[in-house]
């Protein structure tokens, strides 16, 4: 592979020639200096719970079940299968639980008795015991001051423990309010019913990186020996750049839904974090993302919920090339031995799709066409004609307005060579 003497790449982290070129700041000194990430990295996914909370989003027994089969196939470590107060849900932690599978199976309680109670004896191993903890919403809500949403937690918390449950505890909408009285409540209630994982929620998205960095900072320091995680929503489009900030500031996990599916705007993308993760931090989230394409695919056509084109990872244009310019470089990339990460964010098999595409279309130009021509045996051609057969492609392609096939291409080149 050619390189340059004075920015040699083979060897460094932030390049690998299988898999992606990435940013050269994000391995710095002076960043990884700040940065404070555990030993013990991995994803809680709530596609199953929160995902199905969006608008519109039915999944049945059976589908609920193959989702939690592949995301245990693909490494992921917590799965929250649902609410046990569901029919529906308690059947597919039933199936889910008496296959062979690696994944915590989860699931999502209120903090009483009750809902714990109907959790017991479906195979679950633990709960994720949720609570607003907005002070406003606690009163109009629950009746609940500072000390009663404690006392409620606390209990809830200790009982769940007696019923033989690990116990993920969720603070949720705690941005809203003091930093001062988020520490207190969330020691509080630690101190008192040590629950063996701590996740606190942006519900809707509004805290800024830089903020969250600090507070994951002073997180980790409230509880250096807990299981920290983040659940955060995109209303704000923030919630791939927080999900990893968090984890860069000393979180082990972040919350994730397939596609990004969740109320509102949705939750994290699972495909995007631990891509994000993988690539640009080399941070290892025990996923296999090979998988994720096909994950991502699968999980639209079941849940109806269609991806955008420019989706990253799963995407069908990420790695589609129209540009002359782009498809210029990496012609002479390619007789450089160069790899394609030349113009691409990572290598499309590393998440498990296609080859690279050359299209032709509205932006294409000599390159493109010349590429296209010499993949279909023409080569004697001029200069002249060679400009004449752009011309039509870009004419052709602006009425239709996308690509051309194959065939509509070697009609305007016949049409043009036997003149």
């Amino acid at each position: 592979m050619f390189q340059l003497k004075e920015h040699p790449l083979e060897g460094k982290a932030y390049f690998e020639k299988d898999k992606a070129w990435t940013a050269f700041l994000n391995f710095s000194e002076d960043f990884q200096k700040q940065i404070n990430v555990p030993e013990n990295v991995y994803i809680h996914d709530c596609t199953l719970r929160d995902g199905e909370q969006a608008p519109g989003v039915v999944f049945t027994t059976e589908e609920k079940v193959l989702i939690a089969s592949m995301l245990d196939e693909l490494g992921v470590q917590s799965i929250e299968m649902g609410l046990p107060m569901v029919k529906k849900d308690r059947e597919a932690i039933i199936q889910m639980a008496k296959k062979p599978h690696k994944a915590r199976l989860m699931a999502l309680t209120r903090a009483n008795t009750s809902d714990i109670d109907m959790a017991v004896d479906l195979g679950l191993d633990g709960l994720v015991i949720e609570h607003s903890v907005n002070p406003y919403t606690c009163k109009f809500s629950y009746d609940l001051d500072e000390e009663g949403l404690i006392k409620k937690n606390v209990e809830a918390i200790l009982y769940a423990k007696k019923k033989g449950f690990i116990v993920n505890w969720m603070g949720w909408d705690a941005f809203r309010v003091d930093v001062s009285y988020i520490e207190r409540v969330f020691k509080r209630v630690v101190e008192e019913a040590d629950p063996e994982i701590v996740t606190i929620a942006d519900t809707f998205g509004m805290v800024h990186p830089l903020i969250l960095f600090n507070f994951f900072q002073k997180m980790r320091s409230w509880f250096p020996h807990k299981n920290i995680e983040y659940h955060a929503h995109n209303d704000y489009g923030m919630a791939t750049a927080n999900a990893a900030t968090a984890i860069l500031a000393g979180a082990n996990a972040v919350h994730t839904a397939i596609n990004g599916l969740g109320e509102r705007a949705g939750n994290i993308p699972l495909e995007e974090i631990v891509i994000n993760l993988e690539n640009l931090y080399k941070i290892n989230t025990g996923i296999n993302t090979k998988g994720l394409h096909r994950l991502c695919k699968i999980s639209s056509q079941i849940s109806k919920f269609p991806l955008s084109l420019n989706k990253p990872v799963a995407g069908d244009n990420l790695f589609k090339v129209e540009s002359g310019m782009i498809m210029h470089i990496f012609i002479n990339a390619e007789k450089n031995g160069f790899p394609h990460s030349i113009m691409l964010p990572y290598l499309p098999e590393t998440v498990g799709q296609n080859q690279l595409t050359y299209v032709l279309s509205k932006g294409s130009g000599k390159a493109t066409v010349e590429y296209f021509l010499k993949k279909l045996n023409y080569t004697n051609y001029s200069e002249q004609e060679l400009e004449e057969i752009v011309i039509e492609v870009k004419k052709l392609a602006t009425i239709i307005k996308g690509p051309l096939s194959l065939a509509d291409f070697v009609q305007i080149v016949n049409k043009i060579l036997e003149k």
